[in-house]
Parts: structure tokens; sequence; C-alpha cells
């Protein structure tokens, strides 16, 4: 087994057991091998996960060795260490600033890092609320590091960051990206609540250069600073910002107050991306950027990009074996309360308090909820079922119906057209953005 590559494969459970003789130490023939388990490792000696040997190998490490884990396949985890927050953000997904959710106790927290291990979790990302308002998050972040662990992600306002913090992420060998919030340059203080967020996310980007951490941002859009993002792009660039994910506030959480006043409707939102397509190119493509389900292309490759909001589905696919979300089947996000739900939108929903928690239950139980698993197994053909109108529409195989939360209703019905996705094929279209990319794109090479 080459352990330097990564990939995710399906198999029956008996090509599954198969791997464990891929060990380095027993002869495998592959004339005595079933079907299955024959296409599965070829499948793996395609893409160098397997390597043949001519001779056995030296015995593998302990920790080198395959273990079967207690729960389904996760790949990574989005975790609130805490849902307290000194900002008072007016767009916040987890009303932080409504103190709706509690801070863990450590015990409570370092349990949960066991859990992930019992449950081969190898990767977690790191939310809140803030999570460095917390006095323990060193001892956290040790017992990540004590259970091999990575952290992939760290999503802070960057007020509590300092050379303290990444003192010990490099003294546990952890390396991650630190992807603070900039809502642009000008209108930070007023969308975070407080004065003086938007110093103090600057001074997080230049501690981050100095210290060669990657940093990338996030920013919403709304009425008042939609007129920033090219000077803030720019501007974060210049502040070594490698990547700018560029969105409108999902109306959930703390942002149903505001948006009937301040959200920008679908066509403003696009006016404005597709003002600032051509401005990305001819400003040298400054840093990677994410333009909500619009647009999203690197900078070390701008000629290749992504229009998000199209879905790559057959026209002829069979709905009742394709889910309505693909991308919550293989990560989860655990929130303040220690409830295991789809991902971070669901936990200030009005279903949140139907997800089971792990204190006291255990991760791998949660994962087998059947409320939970109700949501991941949500298919094309139930929303289908629900929503007659879409399954007339000859769009719906580039569309999908959209995000299921974009849709939920106040009684929790998720089976709701995503009216951002229904707005995009029918009024704007995947030819009107590569309209303006294509023309951007020939200026940028002429």
């Amino acid at each position: 087994m080459n352990t330097s590559r990564t990939c995710r494969f399906s198999s029956t459970s008996r090509s599954f057991r198969s791997c464990f003789n891929c060990d380095g130490e027993h002869d495998i023939c592959a004339e005595n091998l079933s079907d299955d388990v024959r296409l599965t490792f070829a499948d793996m000696i395609k893409a160098g996960v397997l390597v043949k040997s001519d001779s056995p190998l030296a015995p593998p490490k302990s920790y080198q060795r395959y273990k079967v884990y207690p729960c389904r396949y996760v790949d990574k985890v989005h975790w609130a260490i805490t849902g307290k927050c000194k900002f008072r953000c007016r767009h916040c997904l987890v009303s932080a600033p409504d103190n709706r959710h509690p801070q863990p106790t450590l015990e409570q927290c370092l349990a949960t890092v066991a859990e992930f291990k019992r449950c081969g979790i190898r990767k977690v990302d790191i939310t809140g609320g803030e999570p460095f308002i917390r006095d323990d998050w060193e001892k956290i972040f040790d017992a990540l590091a004590d259970a091999r662990i990575k952290i992939g992600i760290i999503f802070t306002n960057a007020s509590l960051l300092t050379d303290r913090v990444l003192d010990v992420l490099s003294a546990n060998n952890q390396h991650p990206t630190f992807q603070l919030s900039f809502d642009s340059l000008g209108w930070h203080d007023w969308l975070r609540g407080v004065d003086g967020a938007e110093v103090q996310a600057i001074d997080g980007f230049k501690l981050l250069r100095d210290r060669n951490f990657r940093a990338t941002a996030s920013m919403c859009v709304y009425r008042l600073n939609r007129h920033t993002l090219r000077d803030t792009a720019n501007f974060l660039a210049s502040l070594g910002v490698a990547a700018l994910m560029v969105s409108t506030p999902q109306e959930l959480g703390i942002w149903k107050r505001y948006a009937q006043e301040y959200a920008l409707t679908f066509a403003e939102a696009w006016q404005m991306y597709r003002e600032y397509i051509p401005q990305w190119y001819a400003d040298g493509t400054p840093l990677d950027i994410h333009l909500e389900g619009f647009f999203s292309s690197r900078r070390d490759n701008p000629r290749s990009y992504e229009i998000t909001f199209m879905q790559k589905m057959s026209a002829e696919a069979d709905w009742s074996k394709v889910y309505a979300c693909g991308s919550i089947q293989h990560g989860i996000f655990v929130t303040a309360e220690g409830r295991v739900v789809p991902c971070m939108g669901f936990a200030d929903t009005v279903i949140a308090d139907k997800f089971s928690e792990t204190f006291g239950r255990g991760l791998s139980d949660a994962l087998e909820d059947k409320f939970y698993r109700g949501v991941l197994d949500i298919k094309m053909s139930d929303y289908l079922t629900a929503q007659p109108k879409c399954a007339r529409c000859p769009q719906f195989h580039a569309c999908g119906g959209g995000c299921l939360l974009d849709g939920i209703t106040d009684a929790g019905d998720m089976l709701v057209p995503d009216e951002r996705i229904c707005n995009f094929h029918l009024n704007v279209g995947a030819a009107a953005v590569r309209e303006v990319v294509d023309a951007a794109l020939e200026s940028y090479l002429n």
C-alpha cells in the first residue's frame, strides 16, 4: 500500500476486507480473487494506491496498519469548539450574538477529540463562535495533535489571533490555513457590529503573512459594500491573502432581521460579479477567487474556471440514486452543543434540535441517528416528488434543486426550490457567464 497517496473508493465488504492483506507481507494471487476484489484492486493499482512488489517488504508500523472504524466514512469534521463570540455580526449563521449556543466544557471537548480518533477522523476544521475566546484552546489543540488529527482550517475573526497561537500550532507540527472574515474596506465594522474589527482583521492577515501561514478571506456583500469588491480584493492580495470567497449572506440566523433592507437581489449580485470578473483579469488575477456559484478560478491557472451553479448530471440520470446534496455525504458539522449535523447551515434552523448530541452518546451512534441519516439519504427523486414543477423543467439536470437549506421553510421543509439556482438558470444561465469570462480572458491573454 502506497501511504503517500490518498484516494476514496467504494467497495464491497469482501473487497474491503481483502485490502487488509495488502501489507507487504502477504503474497496475493490474482487468479484466486473474486471478480469484485479484482476490480477494486485494479482501480487501486491504477490510482497508485496499491504498488506491486516482487519480494516481501518490512512489516508496517502500528499506525500504518489498517483499521475498521465503528461508523460510516467521514472525510472531515467542521467543529465549533464554542458558541461564544464578542463580535455582533449581523449575518451570523449560528446566532452567536444572541448567546443561543453554549461553550462546551474542556472535558467535553477532550472527549469529543477522543471520539474523533475512535471513529477514524483524520482532519478537523475549527470554528465557533470565535474559537480563541476559550482560554483553554491550547489544550484542545494539543489533544488533536496527540490524536494525530490534522487541523485543516481555522475560522476566526482575528481579534484574538496572536504569535502564541501560531507558536503552539508550529510546536504541534500543525500548519492550517486561516480563514478570516473581511467584509470589505470601510464596511467590515458595520457587518461585524463592533468598532475596530477591520483593523484587527488587517493585523491578523499581516501576522499570518509574516509567520508564513496561509490565509484566505471570506467577504459578504450587501447593499452598503457592493461597490468595494475590486479595491478589497486587491488590498487583500497585497497582504498576501491567497484566496477570496465572495457571497451574499444566506437568509439564516441573524441575517433574517436585516435581509429585507440590506440584502442584494439576485440581479444586483449578478451585475456586481459581471462587472468584477473582467476587473479580476485586468488586475492580473491577484488571488484565487470564488464568486458565489457564478465563477471560480485560480490565480495560477486563470484560463480554467468553474460555474458551480451548474450541476454535472445527465438528463437521463436515475434520480432515485442521486443524493439531493452530495457535499454532506462525507463531512459533518459538530455544534457547540455537541450535535452532529450535516453542515454548519443546519446549526440554527428550526430542525437543529432534532439531531443527536455526541456528548454522552458517542460519535458513532450520532452518525447512525435516524433523523440525521434521513437528511443525508434524501434523493433527487424525493425532491421531484415534492416539486413536480421542477420535474417538468428542462433545466433540472443542470440545476439539481440547489441547496437544501436555502429554501427551508419555517416548518422545516427542505424539499423546496432554492430561488438562487432558479434565478441563475432561468434569468442568467451559463452562456451569459461564459460570454463575460471569455471576453475578459481574450483581453487578459492579449
